[in-house]
């Protein structure tokens, strides 16, 4: 699998392996970024230095934590829920913006 991010005129590729089950190997560009191992049920992540980046219950999350959206990985699991808030507080701004205007020119 591959997952391309976009950041305004590059393209920064990462893609994912896996050569053994339980096992996803990431890269960037030919560069190693990390990898993603199942262990115990869960998700453990570390960076191409082998630093700990903590273990997650989905794999999404997992290869979030190792790629980001920035290109640099997140440091912790606490990253990750952030960010998913940000998202959904996005949308339920959106909502209610889009609501509040219906609602006043009806």
């Amino acid at each position: 699998m591959a997952l391309e991010i976009a950041y305004g005129d590059e393209l920064v590729a990462t893609t994912w392996k896996s050569p053994a089950s339980g096992l996803w190997v990431a890269q960037e560009s030919g560069s190693f970024l990390g990898l993603v191992e199942r262990v115990d049920g869960r998700y453990a992540v570390s960076d191409s230095t082998g630093r700990d980046l903590g273990t997650f219950d989905e794999l999404a999350d997992a290869q979030v934590a190792l790629d980001g959206f920035s290109g640099a990985p997140l440091s912790t699991v606490r990253d990750v829920l952030l960010m998913k808030a940000i998202v959904a507080l996005t949308g339920v701004i959106g909502i209610t913006l889009a609501l509040s205007f219906v609602l006043r020119w009806q």
